[in-house]
């Protein structure tokens, strides 16, 4: 939602002002501004991101996006899989004791399994933090430049409290090591490279 108010925004108080030829080209679609607006002057589409001349940019970004999709993986989708699947064997098990397998009917499966679905997105949301940080590193690793993964990623609450739980669940860990160092490294280039004007994501 805040990506398309923001998309929404951006149309009516922009697209206005622009010549007919680019308001046609846009043609009245508002949730397509921002990457319109990254396709024309930074020529990033949907995965154009990826090509030889960018990347010392994909470099950059890639130890965020794979420090903060494992942590993603390790802490909150294999503990809700692993909840869900526990709950699903009680489930089938008691539901074994009162009917047999032949009365069961098909609505009833797939009322099941749409349920099942629910319960695990329903535990994937357990911070709208969290989900804000997926759909961010989605929409910046897939639509924008990877530049932006960076600049909004790093911004994000969730992704220090991924990353503590990674302290916390292995501090001496190879990957821990790792990613502190990516941490420490990108902040200190960081430091050094806004405030004296140069290209810093």
């Amino acid at each position: 939602m805040p990506y398309l108010a923001l998309n929404y925004f951006c149309y009516t108080r922009f697209v206005p002002l622009w010549d007919e030829s680019a308001r046609t080209e846009i043609n009245g679609r508002f949730w397509a501004f921002y990457s319109w607006i990254q396709r024309r002057y930074w020529d990033v589409g949907f995965l154009q991101s990826y090509r030889w001349g960018n990347t010392h940019n994909v470099i950059i970004s890639a130890p965020i996006v794979y420090f903060t999709v494992r942590g993603f993986v390790l802490f909150i989708l294999n503990p809700t899989l692993a909840r869900r699947s526990t709950a699903e064997t009680a489930h089938v098990q008691q539901r074994a004791g009162c009917r047999n397998a032949s009365q069961k009917s098909a609505s009833g499966g797939a009322r099941r399994m749409a349920f099942s679905l629910y319960a695990v997105v329903e535990d994937l949301v357990q911070s709208p933090s969290v989900i804000c940080l997926m759909a961010t590193l989605i929409l910046g690793a897939t639509m924008a430049h990877v530049n932006v993964v960076n600049r909004l990623v790093m911004s994000s609450p969730a992704l220090y409290w991924l990353w503590g739980r990674q302290f916390v669940w292995d501090p001496w860990g190879g990957n821990t090591i790792v990613m502190l160092r990516v941490f420490v490294l990108w902040n200190c280039i960081g430091a050094l490279f806004i405030p004296n004007g140069l290209p810093w994501t």
